[in-house]
């Protein structure tokens, strides 16, 4: 498992520089992938990455280093506040089918990861 963590920490690192990434929403895990490890191991390796903010889906316990903002979704869930409620209905109903959501990213099996830019609509 050290391998495949080593191996998604280089990749996630260059996904972050590659696009600018600033902030990410994710789990601590799915299954076998242990993201807050390879977060974690990404982030110690690149003190020099852009991630300003993380948002975890779950677990209130996780602490990365302190080098990025966290927030977690059962903290919105246990004290909603209106203005911000208000906030994020306005941006989504501004948002347009063609506006860009997600860039998917390969694997990277034969070099680097590769991203296609994904739509609303899509």
């Amino acid at each position: 498992m050290a391998s495949f963590n080593s191996f998604a920490a280089k990749e996630l690192q260059y996904v972050l520089k590659k696009c600018g990434i600033k902030a990410m929403v994710t789990d601590t895990k799915y299954g076998y992938q242990d993201y807050e490890g390879i977060l974690k191991k990404c982030l110690a390796e690149n003190p020099g990455h852009p991630l300003e903010q993380v948002i975890w889906r779950a677990d209130n316990s996780v602490t990365l280093d302190g080098s990025v903002r966290e927030l977690h979704f059962d903290k919105f869930r246990a004290e909603p506040d209106t203005n911000y409620q208000a906030m994020v209905e306005d941006i989504i109903a501004k948002a347009n089918t063609d506006d860009p959501v997600n860039i998917q990213f390969t694997s990277g099996t034969t070099g680097n990861p590769k991203g296609a830019l994904l739509s609303h609509h899509g």
